[in-house]
């Protein structure tokens, strides 16, 4: 199923910065339709029904994210909104939830896994126009082509199960949940406590831009590497796994460094 422009579900997006805005409607676009405003009362002017979810930045001039985000949930209860800033905390995110918004995203938005994530707040639908777009922009044709016969598999002898590096992990004091993410952010594995939906995107920022540090400093990370970040009243201790993924775990303040000791041996 392909999507027509008019057909896509419709995304208001707030940001002060034209910078900002031009990327959002470059990362949105090929999945919504977007409209840009740069404040709040210009966002109100643009705000009709066809509009299904609001994207605003939290500080900006004048009225903020949180003061639109108030206002929607008065006058338009059912509107979705998220909200997206440079640190994400815990009084935000309370102040967030107060006022109706269903998600606090962390920038650089561009590590964002767009697709998924529009998906769980537009409808399945939004992952059909991908493909559309992609196929308009390379002239290719929507004919199928059947794969070729393959021989029937030979089944192959069963190996024992590789040891689970999880379970060392959530057996140390101070651990409330240990997980595996993939190299695009998405939690292939946890256990104990569940991870915040929202946290995934926010390992993948979270390492680039320690990665970015790294970088300039002259260090190479190597699988291995073991990094803590603060998270609400918690500490996020990642270990660089092969691939690009990580080996994450969010732990009480007092166990953090006993938990990135224990990564960076195993």
């Amino acid at each position: 199923m392909t999507l027509s422009v008019s057909e896509l579900p419709h995304v208001l997006v707030i940001d002060d910065s034209a910078g900002c805005r031009r990327t959002l409607d470059q990362l949105l676009s090929p999945y919504v339709k977007v409209t840009l405003a740069e404040g709040v009362p210009e966002a109100l002017a643009a705000l009709d029904s066809s509009v299904r979810l609001v994207l605003s930045d939290v500080l900006m001039p004048g009225e903020s994210g949180l003061d639109l985000a108030r206002s929607l949930h008065r006058t338009h209860p059912d509107l979705p909104v998220v909200l997206f800033t440079g640190i994400v905390d815990l009084e935000l995110r309370t102040h967030a939830r107060e006022v109706g918004v269903i998600d606090v995203l962390r920038k650089p938005l561009k590590a964002i896994n767009w697709p998924q994530l529009l998906a769980s707040w537009l409808g399945p639908e939004v992952l059909a126009a991908q493909p559309a777009t992609a196929a308009a922009s390379t002239g290719a044709t929507s004919t199928p082509h059947l794969p070729a016969p393959q021989p029937e598999p030979q089944p192959e002898p069963v190996a024992p199960a590789p040891a689970d590096p999880l379970e060392p992990l959530a057996q140390q004091a101070g651990v409330l949940s240990v997980a595996h993410f993939a190299a695009d952010g998405t939690i292939q594995r946890s256990l104990k406590l569940p991870f915040p939906a929202e946290l995934g995107p926010q390992v993948v920022s979270l390492w680039q831009a320690y990665q970015a540090t790294a970088h300039a400093l002259g260090t190479t990370l190597a699988a291995g590497h073991v990094a803590s970040f603060p998270f609400a009243d918690r500490v996020l201790v990642l270990a660089l796994a092969p691939n690009s993924e990580w080996l994450g775990v969010l732990s009480r303040p007092e166990s953090s460094q006993m938990v990135a000791d224990f990564l960076g041996k195993s």
